[in-house]
């Protein structure tokens, strides 16, 4: 995309911003009715006007200014500079699902990319992994609004076996959280694409913690300012250094193979040990 130079963590993924204020508030508020106004609007985004969103939803434009820092912009001119990247992202999705014989070619490359991820990912890496989860008290899974869900259910699946952990994505991010982060915690930041982790470098680039990254980019980019990069891939491998949209099975699906990996070794790391003490 043209300006992905000026994407920052936050701004990531407008699209996913918007419905993550769709989802979690009333009807009658004003985020709400803001964030559903430029959702049916989305597609005429850089044609719009603050006075028009304002008109259409008698709200302030004092308001719809305040709604936009929420979601990571500067001002409304910001917002619809990045237009162009729901556009990307809409291409993106339509050419992943149209071809013919959709079924049976998503279950081979499924199946391919189950066989890929085997091969490349390492026991010992997941064994690494999961023991430093374990040792480390503050730890941030760090990815887009789009990979909330693979997120959560790890953080669901760690809190079952008595280990907290904190999820923040693209559209929750609230920069005084790593204020009080140390040497010792530990991010481990999500990006199959690579995208969300080229997005985020400025940031991460300034923290002290330890800092690993599941990726299939394999961009030098990475190398200095993570100190463990798992790549899910041999297969099938990216070198972006700058934002690019696409949409790919491991976009879709790797990230929920992985995390089983990673909690079926942390469970029977510490788990099966600790029913043993």
């Amino acid at each position: 995309m043209n300006n992905d130079k000026n994407i920052t963590f936050v701004q990531f993924n407008i699209l996913s911003s918007l419905l993550a204020v769709l989802n979690r508030n009333e009807y009658s508020s004003t985020d709400f009715i803001i964030a559903n106004y430029l959702l049916e609007n989305i597609h005429d985004l850089n044609k719009l006007s603050i006075y028009k969103v304002a008109e259409d939803c008698f709200i302030s434009r004092s308001s719809i200014q305040r709604f936009i820092k929420t979601i990571g912009f500067n001002s409304f001119k910001d917002l619809k500079a990045n237009a162009q990247e729901v556009m990307d992202h809409q291409k993106a999705l339509i050419e992943y699902t149209d071809y013919t014989n959709y079924e049976e070619t998503l279950s081979k490359k499924i199946m391919d990319m189950i066989t890929a991820i085997n091969n490349s990912v390492s026991k010992k890496e997941l064994v690494t992994l999961a023991h430093q989860i374990y040792d480390t008290k503050n730890v941030i899974l760090l990815a887009a609004e789009d990979s909330v869900a693979s997120l959560r259910l790890l953080q669901n699946l760690l809190a079952t076996s008595y280990k907290l952990v904190r999820v923040v994505t693209s559209s929750s991010i609230d920069a005084r959280l790593f204020e009080h982060l140390n040497n010792d915690d530990l991010i481990i930041t999500f990006s199959i694409s690579g995208n969300y982790a080229l997005a985020a470098l400025p940031l991460l680039r300034k923290l002290t913690v330890r800092k690993t990254l599941i990726t299939l980019n394999r961009t030098s980019l990475f190398e200095t300012t993570f100190d463990k990069i798992i790549y899910i891939s041999h297969d099938t491998t990216l070198n972006n250094r700058a934002i690019k949209r696409y949409q790919n099975v491991y976009t879709r699906y790797a990230l929920n193979y992985f995390v089983d990996l990673l909690f079926h070794q942390y469970f029977i790391t510490f788990m099966n040990q600790e029913k043993q003490e």
